[in-house]
């Protein structure tokens, strides 16, 4: 008798382990549905690059640092006549698209500057029309669209 349980408990536990002995068939689509999801769409693998910023330690410094030192250039040359100083942030929100076009998002200028500079979300989008072309950002190889939040810092006296 013992050894007919036996015999049957080793049969029991070979059917319940047959299905892990054949490897599971795994559509083409899942696959890939479960490896977009595993990417981060918050980090990319390499930063969008202006030409200056290819041979850079810190690639993504060097892309913040051109688009921000290229805006305040710009509004340099603009001779704004202001009545009072001003020493304020604003945020400039930005999309590199995976073409490598810069779209600006909506800026939410402060008082201080708008009482002043009236057409200044002009001046900012004037300013990214004249960048140099840049690369796109990449993840795993692909070129993905990216946005940013840029700190521009007016401070004039």
């Amino acid at each position: 008798m013992n050894y007919k349980n036996w015999i049957f408990f080793m049969f029991a536990i070979l059917i319940v382990s047959c299905g892990e002995l054949f490897p599971k068939k795994e559509n083409k689509e899942s696959i890939v549905e479960e490896e977009w999801q595993k990417i981060s769409k918050t980090e990319v693998d390499e930063p969008p690059l202006f030409n200056n910023c290819l041979t850079e330690e810190d690639a993504e410094l060097c892309f913040q640092q051109t688009i921000t030192n290229h805006i305040k250039n710009y509004l340099e040359v603009q001779n704004l006549q202001l009545h009072q100083a001003i020493n304020d942030t604003i945020w400039v929100p930005i999309l590199i698209t995976k073409e490598g076009e810069i779209k600006l998002k909506t800026i939410k200028v402060p008082e201080s500057i708008s009482v002043q500079i009236d057409n200044f979300p002009a001046l900012i989008k004037e300013s990214l029309t004249s960048l140099p072309p840049l690369k796109p950002a990449h993840t795993r190889g692909t070129e993905v669209s990216v946005k940013y939040r840029l700190p521009i810092i007016i401070a004039i006296d």
